[in-house]
């Protein structure tokens, strides 16, 4: 059974070391958007068909960050509002910005928080509605 229990509203949800962010309700129309945009990503970097490309022998300083953290950061670029309890050097709060929302989920304790309380319930509820049905007799066994 599918259960929608969906936040319709913008809502604040909290993270390690102090850390609050103000979120849109995730929901298909911004996960479609996401897998679209990584999707031509990878795309783009596919090499040339006829072999050229203009990578360098040592490209270990420029790889791409891992899919999971790259979908986390487009995530966090469409539906963070605001946040808290995030400074510059000095402590002084800053504004959101993609690059700040970048750097913030270097820090694994923000990701894996972001990622386990925020993106993967989106997943789970789009899970729920992909299990088989019971049978008319109420059992999945077949005779």
């Amino acid at each position: 059974m599918l259960t929608l229990d969906l936040k319709q509203t913008p809502y604040w949800l909290d993270l390690p070391h102090g850390v609050r962010l103000k979120l849109r309700p995730l929901g298909t129309s911004i996960l479609s958007e996401v897998f679209a945009e990584l999707r031509d990503d990878e795309a783009a970097d596919e090499p040339a068909e006829d072999g050229a490309d203009d990578v360098s022998e040592d490209t270990s300083a420029s790889a791409p960050p891992s899919k999971d953290l790259a979908r986390a950061r487009l995530i966090a670029t469409r539906t963070v509002l605001e946040w808290e309890g995030v400074g510059d050097a000095t402590g002084k709060p800053i504004p959101v910005t993609d690059e700040g929302l970048a750097a913030l989920l270097e820090v694994y304790a923000i990701y894996a928080t972001f990622q386990q309380d925020y993106i993967l319930p989106a997943f789970r509820v789009a899970d729920e509605g992909n299990g088989s049905a019971p049978s008319p007799t109420g059992t999945s066994e077949t005779a």
